[in-house]
């Protein structure tokens, strides 16, 4: 396999004086994109592959941003022949397959992206030699030198008032070790050497002799990053197995602390359903008592309501017997109105003969001797009827009497019959 190979330039929007038919920012772009009359050196012209970032057509309009902001050390707006964009390519040996030419492209870039400043990168596929292009602008307040490190040491030793050799030395070195540093992390990790044979004055035996030993390198080193890789899983399938765990300890701890308030909640539920079940039997209990209690006044009830029937069908006697006495009360007292209106007539009668025999006085004498001979009569009548009728009731509150002491319940009643027939 071959040796590596890295470019990288500035371009402005205008170029310079002295510079006649230099590149500028607007011709790079147009040649990248395979414009009309913009790439006469391709036979048959083919639009880029896009492997990063912006569409070309977009990059000029970021360079054009980057420069309307951008000022010098003393605070000038940038000039048109300032440098205002990084371009740079990268290229694979003919001899490099494809497998690993695409492992090269996104190792490559990685690295040139860890700036952050990596605006664009493409792959022309049409032309012999593989390779890409990339371009990069500077972040917004800072200088094209931060993108640039051979810009920048020459600056830097400008700055320090460093000779104009100086300075160029300064470029040199930063930029090999820019190159070095691109060995180290891209080259040399797919088998390119650092240096080209003719440099160096190689003899053939020893420039295949050092391929084959980069080679070697290579796949050693690719060996070691793989293996670094399958580390790097594997310590990250432990970390995740060992969180996964750890969230596992936490959900089972978790779960064990539910169980334990569960078992908690349960031990009191137990609890209370033992004291309910005590409540309950002493409520069973007490309503055992209860109903025993009920049974016997059931049962009392009972024997009182055969008393009260029994009762009843003796004051349904009784009821007969006083309506039957009641009936023959009216009948003495009928009687006894009858005679007051007997003596009542009697005494008009009475009267009317006193008033007949009024003429002479032996008529009246006679006349008022009868009357009260009439009178008499009539109140001897009266008391024999009421006396009759006394005794009659008399009689028959004693058979009354003896009736309801036979009726009588076993319990005394609580009111008793009078004894005394009321006067009439």
């Amino acid at each position: 396999m071959g040796f590596q190979f890295l470019h990288i330039e500035g371009y402005a929007r205008s170029a310079g004086k002295g510079k006649a038919g230099g590149h500028t920012v607007a011709s790079i772009l147009a040649e990248a994109s395979r414009e009309p009359d913009a790439c006469p050196h391709i036979a048959q012209p083919q639009a880029p592959v896009l492997l990063f970032g912006c569409p070309l057509a977009d990059v000029a309009a970021e360079v054009e941003a980057w420069t309307e902001s951008a000022r010098d050390g003393i605070g000038r707006k940038l000039r048109k022949d300032g440098l205002c964009m990084l371009g740079g390519v990268v290229s694979a040996p003919d001899d490099m397959t494809q497998e690993q030419w695409e492992a090269m492209k996104r190792a490559t870039l990685d690295y040139l992206n860890h700036d952050g400043r990596l605006l664009s990168v493409v792959e022309h596929g049409e032309e012999s030699h593989r390779h890409i292009h990339f371009y990069k602008v500077a972040g917004a307040g800072e200088r094209f030198e931060t993108i640039h490190p051979g810009r920048a040491a020459a600056n830097a030793a400008k700055q320090a008032g460093a000779a104009k050799g100086t300075q160029n030395a300064a470029y040199i070195k930063a930029m090999r070790a820019y190159q070095d540093d691109f060995f180290a992390e891209v080259g040399c990790r797919h088998g390119l050497t650092r240096l080209g044979p003719a440099r160096r004055r190689l003899t053939r035996s020893a420039w295949q002799a050092e391929q084959q030993a980069a080679a070697a390198s290579g796949a050693a080193m690719a060996k070691a990053d793989a293996m670094t890789a399958a580390a790097v899983e594997c310590t990250t399938i432990a970390a995740t197995i060992c969180a996964e765990a750890d969230a596992a300890k936490a959900s089972a701890l978790a779960a064990a602390d539910i169980a334990k308030a569960e078992a908690d909640k349960a031990t009191a539920a137990l609890t209370l359903a033992q004291q309910r079940q005590k409540s309950n039997q002493l409520v069973v209990a007490k309503w055992t008592q209860e109903r025993a209690v009920m049974v016997a006044m059931s049962k009392k009830i009972e024997v009182e309501k055969q008393s009260l029937d029994a009762f009843s069908k003796t004051g349904a006697r009784i009821g007969a017997f006083i309506g039957a006495l009641a009936g023959r009360a009216a009948d003495a007292l009928v009687a006894v109105m009858a005679g007051h209106k007997a003596k009542e007539a009697a005494t008009a009668k009475a009267l009317q003969l006193a008033l007949e025999a009024s003429a002479n006085e032996t008529a009246r004498r006679l006349a008022a001797e009868q009357a009260a001979k009439a009178v008499a009569w009539q109140r001897d009548a009266i008391k024999e009827a009421a006396s009759k009728a006394q005794r009659e009731a008399e009689a028959e509150r004693q058979e009354l009497a003896s009736v309801i002491e036979a009726l009588q319940p076993a319990r005394p009643l609580t009111q008793s019959i009078p004894t005394t027939r009321p006067r009439l």
